[in-house]
């Protein structure tokens, strides 16, 4: 064959790997801007939507893990639900389904104590639960605490009639999951509440971070005790 004749292929084979490498830049993925997309699977092998928010990247889902990272058990404690005050006598981490109902976790994932927090094995390998400060660069990038609880929720699981309602324009889709009290266990405020722990600790205070439902904002909130159960988000390393 002629150097003629090899020419048109050898350029019509740069051309299409010009036009493959075109297609997988503009592909949405977690290296993208804002609003890049991914997934994470924990150790259940569970699968999570992932959202890039500014540059941080979180998931879109709230966690439904059974295990730690190295395969360890969380003490499930639906297991108790004929006594509720085993939430708050038993020590260590714990997990449960919101009104002790598994169907609750397939939708809202599960709630988690603090103590299952601070053993540093809760979030899929790679990733970590957010620290205080890295909740606070989500809501100044999305313009601030007053008003950033509006693009973080989203636009369903959340009760009518909402004097603020979520238009999810994060990504971030936070579930009116509600949470359990630290007072005899008692769960409350699906479809009005979301709760997330963050890891940090200051002294006695633990921190975490509430959307309701008649708020814009994103509340900061402190508490004492490691009983109490709100939902899990967890932001990549």
């Amino acid at each position: 064959m002629s150097t003629l004749q090899k020419f048109p292929a050898i350029t019509m084979i740069i051309i299409i790997l010009a036009f493959l490498s075109c297609n997988k830049n503009n592909a949405p993925d977690e290296d993208d801007g804002p609003g890049g997309t991914g997934t994470v699977t924990d150790v259940d092998g569970n699968v999570y939507k992932t959202i890039k928010i500014g540059n941080q990247v979180w998931m879109a889902e709230n966690l439904n893990v059974t295990h730690y990272n190295d395969g360890v058990d969380i003490y499930n404690a639906t297991a108790s639900a004929t006594n509720p005050d085993s939430w708050i006598e038993r020590t260590g981490g714990l997990r449960c389904y919101y009104d002790n109902e598994q169907n609750n976790g397939n939708i809202y994932g599960q709630l988690y104590n603090w103590e299952a927090i601070k053993t540093g094995k809760l979030a899929p390998k790679g990733w970590h639960i957010p620290t205080r400060a890295e909740w606070e660069a989500l809501t100044e990038f999305l313009g601030g605490e007053n008003t950033a609880g509006v693009k973080l929720k989203a636009t369903t699981s959340w009760n009518a009639g909402s004097t603020h309602p979520g238009d999810n324009s994060s990504g971030f889709a936070a579930l009116a999951a509600g949470g359990r009290s630290s007072h005899l266990g008692i769960f409350a405020g699906k479809g009005t509440t979301a709760g997330f722990w963050s890891s940090t600790k200051q002294g006695e205070f633990l921190y975490s971070y509430i959307l309701t439902l008649n708020s814009a904002a994103v509340t900061f909130f402190n508490t004492t005790s490691e009983k109490e159960g709100l939902s899990v988000r967890c932001v990549k390393n």
